[in-house]
This record gives C-alpha cells, sequence and structure tokens, in this order.
C-alpha cells in the first residue's frame, strides 16, 4: 500500500492501482470485511481509478470505502 501511494504521489495511476489490486487481495484473504484499512485501501483504490478515468469502478471503491468507515 505504502509503494502504491508513493505512485499516487508522482502521478503514475496505472502502477499504483496495480498495487493497489495486489493489496487488496491480501487484505480481503487477511483481514475481517469492517476493517479500517480496507476501508482506506478502497477509498486509496477510488483516487487512483478516479484519475485514469473509470469512474463506475471508482465509484464502486468509494460506496465500499464508506459502508466500511
Amino acid at each position: 500500500v505504502n509503494a502504491a501511494t508513493v505512485q499516487s504521489a508522482f502521478g503514475r495511476w496505472q502502477a499504483a492501482y496495480d498495487l493497489f489490486a495486489r493489496a487488496q487481495a491480501n487484505y480481503e484473504e487477511n483481514l475481517p470485511p469492517e476493517d479500517a484499512r480496507l476501508g482506506g485501501l478502497y477509498n486509496n483504490m477510488a483516487l487512483a481509478l478516479t484519475a485514469l478515468g473509470r469512474c463506475g469502478e471508482a465509484y464502486r471503491c468509494f460506496q465500499r470505502a464508506l459502508e466500511i468507515m
């Protein structure tokens, strides 16, 4: 997640999203569904998706983040 956040800071949105997606698989397997870290991850994924113009997917990630938080 930290590496993905750094990629985001430098505007490397696709690289950031790819790393967030890897973290998502790990988080969903190892964290309870209401864990705040999962909510933060979904929010960060949504920001990367928005920057990539993938607004529908971003909206779904934002919704998931809000449900958890």
